[in-house]
């Protein structure tokens, strides 16, 4: 209803080029471009999150290991005094 009442008011102030039917039919395309738009970024969301679950575990395991890896070394700046 509310894309109808956008498209009336919308051919009223038109010079009678556009028609309501050619006006609905942009709306409503436009919609479904916009509906499958959201469910393809749906999917790559949930794509998304299946994968940091699958590798959470990996990636902390990763980290702490750099972490914990500590190797004292002097910088190559450094100058003896």
């Amino acid at each position: 209803m509310l894309l109808f009442q956008f498209a009336f008011k919308y051919s009223t102030f038109t010079t009678g080029e556009v028609s309501l039917h050619v006006i609905l039919q942009i709306l409503g395309s436009r919609g479904d471009m916009e509906a499958k738009i959201e469910e393809a970024t749906r999917q790559k969301i949930d794509e998304i999150n299946r994968n940091v679950q699958m590798n959470k575990e990996k990636a902390m395991q990763r980290l702490l290991k750099l972490v914990c890896d500590i190797k004292p070394e002097l910088h190559a700046n450094f100058q003896a005094k």
